[in-house]
């Protein structure tokens, strides 16, 4: 448990939600209206937002406060593996015409790429990071301490079993070994 949490909550998919955003989507590409999508799986929004900006070499800003929803902490918001969620890039000339087509879906404005290379996140008016798009395309580096692994290749010295056929059963009869289940 991190910060007197636990997050081992299994992601819950509601299919007929997440096939109405899909459907819409889809009809929003056909259109032509959406410049770029990726679908929020691995380490969630904060993720996919760095790839958007990797993509282009681009800045991107965001405001979390504008996503839908109440979002009690920064990190949450950002790293939330939760199903069905896309982030997408639509020009200003499409927005509206997208906004159309995404009609009954949950959806927001949450922020805007830009020319100037920084990854700019915010939460409550606050800069929660501001970094070089080549310093989150390069991730973090540092120095660490190379040990030799320590290596203990000797064979165990086992006795031999006497019955054969009882030492099999007795190995056969562990679950971790063979299913009891009738096949």
């Amino acid at each position: 448990a991190m910060h007197n949490t636990i997050g081992n909550d299994i992601p819950t998919v509601n299919a007929q939600t997440n096939k109405r955003l899909y459907v819409s989507l889809y009809n929003s590409i056909q259109k032509d209206l959406v410049a770029s999508s990726i679908s929020l799986t691995r380490g969630g929004l904060g993720v996919a937002i760095a790839k958007k900006a990797i993509g282009g070499m681009l800045g991107i800003s965001i405001d979390l406060t504008k996503l839908p929803g109440k979002i009690s902490r920064d990190d949450f918001a950002l790293f939330s593996e939760s199903q069905g969620r896309i982030l997408a890039t639509v020009s200003k000339e499409n927005k509206e015409a997208f906004e159309e087509t995404m009609q009954g879906n949950t959806f927001a404005e949450i922020g805007k790429v830009t020319k100037e290379q920084d990854y700019i996140l915010r939460h409550n008016s606050k800069i929660v990071c501001n970094a070089p798009i080549k310093v989150v395309t390069q991730g973090i580096k540092y120095d660490r301490q190379k040990k030799a692994p320590k290596r203990n290749f000797k064979e165990p010295n086992l006795k031999e079993p006497k019955d054969y056929e009882q030492f099999l059963l007795s190995v056969l009869k562990h679950p971790n070994v063979a299913s009891k289940a009738k096949a």
